[in-house]
Parts: structure tokens; C-alpha cells; sequence
């Protein structure tokens, strides 16, 4: 891969390939016009081991997206021949992804040229045996067959679709039991581009072009959500803390685009994804004198206590102490109702002060008599 393009996507594409959570799938089915009918054409039944590599243009995923997705499944279409009951698998399937700025009409004979042009890293998304049985109706009918030829990606692949365009690079084991053959055009699509040849590890494509009718299953995803649940929580806060202390620049933690993992990351998720403040403890959107109470009720303020950030560590150093106290108080959202896009962030009022300075004494008297 070139060197600056390793920079471009650190913490785009590759950083996000954990950090996403599936929302509502979708899917996409390339070349668009074989969505809803079968294609006129197959491809070559695999009798032997092949290895090949294709081009998906990134227009396929922009209609009506906004940012990047994670794609969770690769689908191809028994072509007609094949009839219900019939079982078709490989003794080894692997499906490699990556970004590439090549055009599908730029996918060039050489396997390692096109792989030397990706621009980010490539992603192992399937790599095991694999089989399924056909459920397409016989004779083939107006309406399109299924695609029964369904590949849940072990590793799902996050994609934006502003950073290029989609790179497989597919290698096909022996077949087990039965040869293969999947619904494609007659003629190669400006969507896509497929090179293949036989073998275990050939290096060129033998010169033949063509597309395949693939469909890809995919979910938008959320910036910040480790734990791929959907919602911005206290687990995934906790995980980008976690990194923070630890010192790991794992891009996956890399918000905001620095390649580092350090506060100003922490400051987007709390700021600009989770848009509540720091002394946030229960992350209901405010700063109140309940977070006060909460975090002073766990019995580790200047104790040197490991804490989370429900326990009062909101400067990510691990404990509870003054220090979060400057850090809440210096966001300026201390009793501010929830935040938004125009904020006059306020010094803490001496009644502020006095107010934390009470519960603070009375939380640790009540220690001491206990």
C-alpha cells in the first residue's frame, strides 16, 4: 500500500472496523438493474481451486447514506441450472476487503498491482470452509432467484464510501461437492469488475473480464459505540478511557483524527457524539447536583480508588479526585440543562463551589461515622 494513504484512512476505514454498531440493515444489490430479475448470463462452473479479485464502485452504497457502513454479508445468485436440494461448498473460502481509488474499469490483469494500489489495509472478512444448499424455484421463474449463495462475514468490513471504492479479493477452494455457477450480465457492468484465474495462487487474471451479480447486506453505523449495541453508552466511554491510560494509539479509538488516543478524543465523544458535558456521570444529558451525589456516594473521592466515569473519574486518569471536579467544573455545564450547539461556558459560581464543598464533607462524615 502507498505510505500517504495509510494516513489518509488510519482513522477512517480501517480505524472503524470495530468501533460500529448495526443499525437497521439494508441491502444492495450490484449490478442495480439485476435487483428484482435474474441476470441473462453465468458465470464458468469452478471445478477447481481460483482465485479472483473485483472492483464494486463506491455509487452503489451513496444512495441516501451519510457516512460510513459496515457491510455484513457477500451474496452471490445460483445461476439457473442448479436446482432446489443441491448442495454447493468449498473446502476453503476466503474474502479479503479494502479500499482502493482504481475504477472498476481500472482493475488491471496483475493481482498485486490492484493490491498495491489499495489505500488502506486489507481485512480477512471470511476465511474457513463454507457450503449451502440451493432453495431457488425450478424452472426458473419472472422473478428473481434468491441469493442462496450467502457469506455472513466473520469480521464485518466498515466502509465509507467517500474514501473510494470496494476491493475483493476472493479465493475459492476446491469445491465440495458440486461445481458452482452464479447469475451474471452478459457484459461487464460500469458498477463493477471481476479478473479470475485457476489455481492456488495465480498472480494474473487469465485476460477474461466479467461481473457478477452480487448483493451485500450492511448497516449504517455510530461513531463511539465499542460494543456494537446501538447506543452511546457508559461501556463504550469507559473502553476509550481504558485506551487513554493505557497510552494504546489503537486507531480504533481515534476520534478525532490525530492518530493519537488522548483527551481530545475523549472530548468528541463526550462533546460532539454523546452531546452531554463532562461531570456527566449517569449520562442523562446533564450536569446536576444529582451526578454530584451519585459519584460521592461510591466512597472514593481522594482515596486513590480505581473509578469509572459513573464513579466520578471524568479526566480519564483512573481515580477520583479534584482533578475531575476542575475538569467538570471547567466544561461549564454544571446545572446548564443539556447542551447545545452555542455554548458561554460559565466559571463555577461561588455558590457552585459551596454547594460541592457541602456535599463533599457530608459524604466523607458520613464515611468516617460508618
Amino acid at each position: 500500500m502507498r505510505s500517504w494513504a495509510k494516513g489518509v484512512l488510519a482513522s477512517t476505514l480501517v480505524s472503524l472496523s470495530v468501533l460500529n454498531a448495526r443499525c437497521v440493515a439494508e441491502t444492495v444489490v450490484s449490478p442495480l438493474q439485476y435487483t428484482d430479475r435474474d441476470a441473462p448470463a453465468s458465470s464458468q462452473e469452478w471445478g477447481l481451486s481460483s482465485r479472483g479479485m473485483t472492483i464494486y464502485s463506491s455509487n452503489l452504497f451513496n444512495d441516501g447514506l451519510d457516512g460510513p457502513i459496515e457491510i455484513t454479508s457477500f451474496n452471490l445468485r445460483p445461476d439457473a441450472r442448479h436446482r432446489v436440494g443441491d448442495i454447493f461448498g468449498f473446502d476453503n473460502l476466503k474474502l479479503v476487503f479494502m479500499v482502493t481509488p482504481a475504477a472498476p474499469n481500472e482493475l488491471v490483469q496483475r493481482f498485486g498491482t490492484n493490491l498495491d494500489n489499495a489505500i488502506s489495509e486489507p481485512v480477512v472478512v471470511f476465511d474457513g470452509a463454507w457450503s449451502r444448499e440451493v432453495a431457488n424455484p425450478q424452472p426458473a421463474s419472472p422473478q428473481a432467484r434468491p441469493f442462496d449463495f450467502d457469506v455472513p462475514l466473520s469480521t464485518p468490513f466498515v466502509f465509507n464510501p467517500a474514501d473510494g471504492n470496494l476491493l475483493v479479493d476472493w479465493y475459492f477452494g476446491r469445491p465440495l461437492p458440486n461445481q458452482a455457477s452464479f447469475d451474471r450480465p452478459n457484459t461487464p457492468s460500469v458498477d463493477q469488475l471481476t479478473i479470475w484465474n485457476l489455481g492456488d495462487a495465480p498472480q494474473f487474471g487469465n485476460g477474461f473480464q466479467f461481473s457478477v451479480v452480487t448483493q451485500f447486506e450492511f448497516a449504517q453505523v455510530i461513531r463511539g459505540d465499542w460494543d456494537a449495541d446501538g447506543e452511546l453508552l457508559a461501556t463504550d466511554l469507559q473502553s476509550l478511557i481504558g485506551a487513554i491510560m493505557e497510552g494504546n494509539h489503537d486507531p480504533t479509538f481515534d476520534l478525532s483524527g490525530d492518530q493519537l488516543v488522548d483527551h481530545q478524543d475523549l472530548h468528541v465523544w463526550v462533546r460532539d457524539l454523546k452531546h452531554t458535558w463532562f461531570g456527566d456521570a449517569n449520562l442523562d444529558g446533564v450536569f446536576s447536583t444529582l451526578d454530584l451525589v451519585e459519584v460521592l456516594q461510591t466512597g472514593k473521592f481522594e482515596n486513590d480508588q480505581s473509578a469509572s466515569w459513573s464513579e466520578g473519574d471524568w479526566n480519564a486518569d483512573g481515580i477520583f479526585n479534584t482533578g475531575d471536579f476542575v475538569t467538570a467544573f471547567g466544561d461549564g455545564g454544571y446545572e446548564q440543562g443539556v447542551r447545545t450547539a452555542l455554548i458561554v461556558v460559565p466559571e463555577p459560581t461561588g455558590l457552585a463551589l459551596l454547594k460541592i464543598a457541602c456535599l463533599t464533607s457530608a459524604v466523607l462524615i458520613r464515611k468516617q461515622r460508618g
